[in-house]
């Protein structure tokens, strides 16, 4: 797998150099915003332009993506703190729960010694 990534890169960098040896010829590019006073004209050859493009395309590529990922990143924190209360709201209905059912055996269980008290003679039919 190495040597297929070695490959590949090497045939885009012999593109590239064919690229830019058979398209040196010069581009003019003007820029001209007159509302703000602005004026740009510069001539360079055709695949420093084309670098230029790409490389800011690349840039702004990068730039979206950073701030998407932040965007998802203070997404999943929220949750994160989220999930973080439920399971201790969770936690503290359980042991509502737990002091619940103790309450209730500890009552069932003075319940049925009192019931049992209240009926001696039926516990011993010889008198």
């Amino acid at each position: 797998m190495k040597f297929i990534n070695f490959f590949i890169i090497l045939l885009l960098l012999a593109f590239g150099i064919l690229f830019s040896a058979q398209n040196f010829h010069e581009v003019s590019f003007h820029l001209n915003l007159h509302w703000i006073g602005f004026q740009f004209n510069q001539k360079l050859p055709f695949y420093v332009f084309l670098l230029i493009f790409f490389g800011l395309g690349i840039l702004l590529t990068c730039l979206y993506f950073f701030f998407a990922h932040t965007r998802l990143l203070i997404l999943s924190q929220k949750r994160l703190m989220e999930m973080r209360r439920l399971k201790q709201l969770a936690l503290q209905e359980r042991e509502k729960n737990e002091k619940l059912n103790a309450l209730l055996k500890q009552r069932q269980t003075v319940s049925s010694s009192l019931s049992s008290s209240e009926n001696p003679v039926e516990s011993n039919p010889q008198t």
